[in-house]
């Protein structure tokens, strides 16, 4: 259906949407409107009899007074009497930058200009805000420099949230202690782009020290296991040297059982397990085939009956279920190796599946850099099929998962440019699949795992699954900038107008085509 114009039944923005929806969410202020009723709002203020509007047509006292009462109007909060009062001055002097400074407030839901500053994102990309600077220098310059300060503001907390870990110790040292320098060295990056902004220059030197400290306690770290290594490795030549002796009166009794060990229990496992394997029974020959790994080519069976194994379960799976399939760091213990990946199972096609991580495996910037990007060329699509990849699954398992071709889709609220088609084996799924796969905004709701919140994941106590709190995701999409990629909330619903690129806070889900 084609997009016909309306305005919002709250903030009053003027919006373009499908009118063969019921409802809708107003891009401005956030909040729900039901379609039909925003179309006949928009189509009942601006059917104004030329009668009226002839009424105020050259008279600068009214047309000052109506400025007086649209200000008025905003300062109240009463929106919707403000954007008319703007549009009636408009038709006087459609020049008037007080008449768009008024509908660029409402559309950002404050009343005053000094509110502008308190914004949490840049407003630049709003078309009233070129118009006041086009049609005022005075007012211009005002909300130039609020726009400045909303955009070091956020740039700022973005630092600031990159070195709250550094309240915390650093006794960890190894890959905890890397996080936090390099948390810390893009903090600095991040503080030196407004290093005249609030106490940048001392947030500088504080990550610079952090750094410092760190690499001290790594040196003295090393040092602690040298010697605990030369302590262990003089106990173990007195052991050797007691064993010895032991050593000897055990070679009788090993020769023995070697022979039955090595000729009649292998020979007769590896028979068991090629029956099991025959019979289709893969859980069964993988086990028995990895009792004796070097006998004959059961290396390979091994690696044959698991893959043949997971294949089966695959081949049996359905769309909903959940699979397992690869390992990653989940419970933020190292000590006890990687955990097992849980899969959800979102489309089922031919001999191929298509799946999504149950939950948010990791926390990573869409791009490390605050710039125009699309999915084809952030860094977050080359860490997927580079560093996560191998480090989640082996040689075998990546066979199983093909090179597919990932289509730029478009974000269906904003013209963004969705970059090119690209070939990935690992991806993130765009807004359009999103809505397809998943049923709704409570589906959507993703719960992150403590690996991903120690790297340093958004969760809201507000929105729980499972009795866990929930988590923001990454989408490929673009979002309405270029600098900007569409993620989904805490609470399920599509955040199509998306958040900064260089944001740390958004979670990875990744998804990916398996054959089986």
């Amino acid at each position: 259906m084609p997009l016909v114009e309306c305005k919002c039944t709250n903030c009053g923005a003027v919006l373009k949407v499908d009118s063969a929806h019921d409802a809708a969410v107003c891009e401005f202020c956030k909040t729900p409107f039901i379609v039909q009723k925003a179309i006949n709002n928009f189509n009942n203020i601006n059917n104004i009899s030329d009668s009226v509007v002839n009424i105020y047509g050259g008279n600068s006292q009214e047309k000052e007074n109506l400025i007086k009462r649209m200000l008025m109007f905003v300062e109240e909060g009463k929106r919707e009497q403000a954007l008319q009062y703007s549009e009636r001055v408009l038709d006087m002097d459609p020049e008037c930058a007080e008449a768009y400074l008024c509908k660029l407030l409402v559309s950002l839901n404050i009343r005053q200009i000094s509110d502008l500053e308190k914004l949490q994102e840049p407003f630049d990309r709003n078309e009233n805000y070129l118009k006041v600077i086009k049609y005022s220098d005075e007012l211009g310059e005002k909300i130039k420099r609020a726009n400045n300060i909303v955009k070091k503001e956020s740039v700022y907390k973005s630092a600031v949230k990159l070195t709250d870990e550094n309240s915390k110790s650093v006794a960890n040292i190894g890959i905890r202690a890397q996080r936090i320098i390099e948390k810390n060295e893009q903090a600095i990056k991040l503080f030196e782009s407004i290093v005249d902004w609030k106490d940048s220059r001392t947030k500088i030197d504080e990550c610079k020290a952090k750094i410092e400290e760190i690499k001290i306690a790594e040196e003295k770290a090393e040092a602690e296991r040298k010697r605990k290594a030369e302590e262990a490795r003089i106990t173990v030549e007195k052991t050797k040297a007691k064993n010895k002796k032991i050593a000897i009166i055990c070679v009788l009794i090993v020769t023995a059982l070697i022979v039955f060990l090595i000729v009649f229990l292998p020979a007769n496992n590896y028979k068991k397990a090629l029956a099991a394997a025959d019979e289709g029974n893969y859980s069964e020959a993988y086990s028995l085939f990895s009792k004796y790994p070097k006998y004959k080519d059961s290396d390979s069976k091994i690696s044959e009956s698991k893959t043949l194994y997971l294949k089966s379960l695959m081949k049996e799976s359905k769309v909903g279920d959940i699979i397992i399939f690869g390992v990653y760091e989940q419970d933020n213990d190292a000590s006890n190796g990687k955990e097992e990946i849980e899969w959800r199972v979102l489309a089922k096609e031919g001999n191929k599946i298509l799946i999504i991580s149950k939950y948010a495996l990791d926390c990573k910037e869409y791009n490390t850099e605050y710039t125009d990007v699309t999915w084809e060329t952030c860094m977050l699509r080359k860490w997927l099929n580079d560093t996560f990849i191998n480090t989640a699954f082996s040689n075998e398992k990546q066979k199983l998962i093909p090179s597919e071709t990932i289509t730029a889709d478009t974000n269906p609220s904003y013209s963004t440019n969705p970059g090119n088609d690209t070939k990935d084996k690992v991806f993130l799924l765009s807004i359009t699949e999103t809505e397809k796969y998943f049923s709704s905004d409570d589906d959507r709701m993703c719960v992150p795992t403590a690996y991903a919140i120690e790297q340093g994941a958004y969760t809201s106590s507000s929105y729980t699954k499972d009795g866990k709190a929930t988590c923001l995701w990454w989408m490929r999409s673009p979002g309405y900038n270029n600098d900007a990629a569409a993620r989904v909330d805490e609470d399920g619903v599509i955040g199509d107008y998306g958040y900064l690129v260089g944001n740390s806070v958004v979670c990875v889900r990744p998804a990916m085509w398996i054959e089986f």
